[in-house]
């Protein structure tokens, strides 16, 4: 038996990239072209005339991006408590508790968002002269717990297998650093699941080195066979429910607001890609309210995927160290869909419905791909 800890704090390198968006700043964003025809010739203006300039404004209601001199390093820290224990047929069984923690982390809110009225809109701006000012700075935080369980079977009997379970929860105010606070001024009502959450994952790997054996002629044709496999079964990714009308009159958007006694998530034997949650316990907020609704409150379609494979070695040395050997692949070999989350903007038509699976650019949650291959070890 071992028991293992394990503690670390680690700082971000500056974002200095973020600096580049301060020259789109008025008067330094100037934009001038050449607008000669390209049939017109003589009449075309030259090079060495110069750009034609426009006239110099004033920055009343231009958008402007700002940096906060002031935002302190952010930094993640990880911790881990782990327990491994060695069973009997060559098994080992790991139980651990993982958490990170990230503390100043780079958002981009507009600190000049109008808040809800009925009046003007840049008269409900902080700065009224000015329009978005959209800033860089470490304000957000987020926090993870996991349990890991984890069965690993070393190779022992032509067989070898990993088996793991991880049950966590990702906590966030935003989980990208452009991520639009629904209140600039309350990020707290953004505080939610992380949109990578995922609380439930199994996934099973192992690599058989199938038993069969002969000599004299058969031997090249049944020996070096191998038998591979992965079954993926996960949560799916969280998502919010927006409202399509927009109440707050300030040129944002807001959630939707649960009604009343009102049950947001329909029961797993309900659940289909016509009507994934239930659409009528949503309504749009009231004139100039944000909706009551948290962010990440709904959970969309899981993955269960097997990818199978099947390898044959034929030696070419009496050394076995030279083979060619021969793949055959299949991901997602059962076809299930990997169906996507749902439309979830209540007011539009089609809300609550599944228009897509899969995500074939990443080559994850596919539809089925089967792939033969030649590979030669020397």
């Amino acid at each position: 038996m071992v028991l293992r800890a394990g503690y670390g704090i680690f700082y971000s390198a500056p974002q200095l990239d973020v600096t580049r968006n301060l020259v789109a700043n008025p008067p330094e964003g100037i934009s001038t072209s050449f607008n000669n025809n390209q049939f017109d010739f003589p009449g075309a203006r030259l090079a060495s005339a110069g750009f034609i300039r426009p006239p110099s404004g004033s920055l009343t209601n231009a958008a402007l991006n700002y940096i906060d001199p002031n935002s302190p390093t952010p930094y993640t820290q990880q911790w881990n408590v782990s327990l491994q224990r060695q069973l009997p047929l060559a098994l080992s069984l790991t139980l651990a508790y993982v958490g990170t923690k990230g503390t100043h982390l780079e958002a981009r809110p507009d600190i000049n968002q109008p808040v809800p009225g009925t009046t003007p809109i840049p008269s409900r701006r902080p700065y009224p002269l000015f329009q978005g000012i959209l800033t860089s700075e470490n304000v957000d935080n987020s926090i993870y717990n996991g349990l890991q369980v984890t069965l690993e079977r070393r190779l022992a009997r032509s067989l070898s297998m990993l088996v793991t379970y991880t049950y966590s929860h990702v906590l966030d105010v935003s989980s990208a650093d452009f991520g639009a606070w629904q209140n600039a001024y309350n990020r707290n009502m953004d505080r939610g699941n992380a949109d990578f959450n995922v609380p439930h994952r199994f996934v099973a790997s192992w690599t058989w080195a199938l038993p069969f054996h002969s000599r004299g002629r058969l031997k090249p044709l049944l020996s070096g066979w191998a038998l591979n496999g992965i079954v993926s079964l996960y949560n799916g990714l969280p998502f919010s429910v927006g409202s399509a009308t927009n109440t707050l009159n300030n040129g944002g958007s807001s959630r939707a607001s649960l009604l009343p006694g009102a049950k947001a998530a329909l029961p797993v034997d309900q659940r289909t890609i016509a009507q994934w949650f239930n659409i009528a316990a949503f309504t749009a907020p009231g004139p100039q309210q944000f909706g009551n609704t948290g962010r990440n409150i709904l959970t969309g379609p899981g993955t269960a995927q097997a990818d199978l494979s099947l390898f044959k070695d034929f030696f070419l040395s009496a050394s076995e160290t030279r083979r060619l050997q021969f793949r055959a692949e299949s991901f997602n070999v059962t076809n299930t869909p990997q169906f996507n989350n749902p439309a979830s903007s209540i007011g539009n038509a089609g809300a609550g419905t599944i228009t897509a699976a899969g995500a074939p650019l990443t080559f994850q949650r596919t539809s089925r791909e089967i792939q033969l291959a030649l590979k030669l070890y020397f």
